[in-house]
């Protein structure tokens, strides 16, 4: 079922179609993975499903959901930077999505990522989809709250500091990005500081009082005032700083987690390392995404009864916490277990991929 050309919606509102389709849905049982799957296969051409099926994006056990969501919704689909080639057009694209973990828990996260549709006699097919797995962090732990900080004067940031409760987080500024990222504790309203120094040595600096609750964000903006003179204050409310997100591929989340993965016989571990590349780091996101991105859950294993199985140790550096994420083979399925037992199958792909760090 592809959409007619003379018909609504066409190239961009195929795209922005599928993409609130697969991010959508109510978890927990009450979603037909069978309907779903025909839903969104019947959207795609037939090497685009193929792909989708066979990278782990797309199954009736799990799309687009996570084993601990109540429902996933998507308000808002923004497409970006189109390419032609002949027929067909390629978009890059960013969500946002509403994530309900209890019955009063919901937050709001960003998906990423690049989708491609053609024409294909006379309808529209999805025929190439590559969700954006770096940015996936931001869902995987359940509702992060950021600073976002935008730089609308004429002048180069080099760096910018935020404090609070006695906490430094510096970050440097990559190429020329124009907006820096940093966390914050979630769950409670937080005064802080922040400290922006430009290329020239100049300074600027603020304090707030923020709301961090449920994921929630301070954006600020730094600009010239109407003396022109360089300050850091909120974002208006009209404006905010949707622009400069919008030219944003994936904000990093810059030494904020870190990783090490374990291969564990008998419950003891004999191999370890550090996550400390990109290759490494970024096989470690994909299992994590993979787990991330299903809809439903397999039972739980106990880890006691397996001979072998690899543990990511997931650092933050931020609170210090500690969270585990157990990858194993069970009766010839890929699974990947969190500590509070929330299991979902994941793909061969995302298995190797830690299975490749160690051995």
């Amino acid at each position: 079922m592809g959409f007619r050309l003379k018909e609504e919606p066409t190239d961009s509102n195929m795209a922005s179609h599928f993409i609130f389709d697969y991010y959508t849905g109510s978890i927990r049982g009450r979603v037909d993975g069978s309907a779903k799957l025909d839903k969104l296969s019947s959207q795609m051409d037939k090497d685009a499903f193929k792909d989708a099926v066979d990278r782990g994006l797309i199954s009736k056990e799990g799309i687009a959901g996570n084993g601990f969501l109540e429902e996933i919704d998507t308000n808002q689909v923004t497409l970006s930077n189109a390419y032609d080639k002949g027929q067909e057009k390629t978009f890059k694209y960013q969500t946002s999505t509403s994530l309900k973990l209890g019955e009063d828990s919901i937050h709001t996260v960003r998906f990423n990522g690049e989708i491609n549709v053609g024409d294909q006699s006379g309808s529209w097919f999805v025929t190439g989809f590559n969700p954006d797995f770096e940015n996936i962090e931001v869902m995987t732990t359940y509702g992060r709250s950021y600073i976002r900080i935008a730089n609308r004067s004429h002048e180069s940031i080099k760096e910018a500091k935020v404090t609070f409760d006695g906490i430094d987080q510096t970050l440097h500024l990559m190429g020329d990005e124009r907006v820096i990222q940093i966390q914050m504790p979630s769950n409670r309203e937080q005064i802080f500081s922040v400290e922006v120094v430009f290329e020239d040595g100049l300074t600027v600096m603020n304090q707030f009082d923020g709301d961090f609750s449920d994921g929630k964000n301070v954006d600020l903006v730094v600009q010239e005032n109407e003396k022109g003179q360089l300050e850091i204050t909120h974002a208006s409310v009209l404006t905010g700083i949707t622009d400069e997100l919008r030219e944003m591929d994936y904000l990093p989340d810059r030494q904020l987690v870190e990783y090490e993965v374990s291969k564990l016989l008998e419950g003891r571990p004999i191999l370890k390392t550090e996550a400390d590349d990109n290759d490494s780091r970024s096989a470690i996101i994909r299992a994590l995404a993979d787990h991330s991105l299903r809809y439903t859950t397999v039972e739980e294993v106990d880890l006691n009864e397996l001979e072998e199985y690899y543990r990511i140790d997931e650092y933050s550096t931020l609170s210090g916490d500690v969270r585990y994420f157990s990858i194993f083979m069970e009766n010839d399925r890929y699974i990947l277990q969190r500590e509070d037992g929330t299991a979902t199958e994941i793909s061969g792909e995302s298995y190797k991929g830690i299975v490749n760090l160690l051995d």
